[in-house]
């Protein structure tokens, strides 16, 4: 049984409400601070707080679906909507048998875009898959912090496929920090590796 186009449409429709929410949780906490009676707000709060962890559950829930289609779909709404909270169920999805959903939570957990998305990420960059490999190397990149850069020159240190490689040094080219560009000396040049 394939996906409807109404299941995309609620999957898509909860993404759009968890930015929504997000977005008012992230005003109310604001005013909350300068509220000299902050009970009415820190209520308020947990009634976003509540609905935004009921639209997370369903998100997580099709995130695990049969339908591959469906479960691309939710992924791709955690990524862009779910923050920290989205980073458990999208590593256990980096478990999947299908490379396609594998790749599509590495780009959801780029999204999160949070040094707490690192963990798992690092797990990817060890699978046997090269295209997983390079797509977390990227994704790695985009973090662009200090942990990042040691993962990312560990991994240079291991056996990759040049395509592997080149992502890897692409991403501590892309971080540009010191540390990251004493990080490429530390890796054989491309050059000398495809020799």
């Amino acid at each position: 049984m394939g996906v409807t186009r109404s299941q995309l449409a609620d999957i898509e429709a909860i993404r759009d409400e968890l930015l929504e929410i997000n977005h008012v949780i992230a005003i109310t906490e604001r005013t909350a601070e300068r509220a000299e009676d902050d009970f009415a707000w820190r209520l308020s709060l947990q009634g976003f707080y509540g609905l935004r962890a009921q639209r997370l559950e369903e998100l997580t829930t099709a995130a695990q679906a049969d339908d591959e289609v469906l479960q691309r779909a939710a992924i791709r709404a955690l990524g862009k909507a779910g923050g920290e909270a989205a980073i458990p169920p999208l590593a256990e999805v980096l478990r999947s048998r299908s490379a396609n959903v594998r790749q599509e939570a590495i780009w959801a957990l780029s999204e999160v875009d949070t040094e707490s998305a690192l963990p798992p990420l690092a797990r990817a960059l060890r699978s046997r898959d090269p295209l997983t490999r390079e797509l977390a190397a990227r994704a790695i990149g985009r973090i662009g912090t200090d942990s990042a850069v040691d993962v990312l020159a560990e991994a240079a240190r291991r056996e990759q496929p040049e395509r592997v490689r080149m992502a890897i040094v692409g991403a501590l080219e892309f971080i540009g920090t010191p540390r990251a560009r004493e990080a490429l000396p530390e890796t054989e040049p491309l050059s000398a590796a495809s020799r």
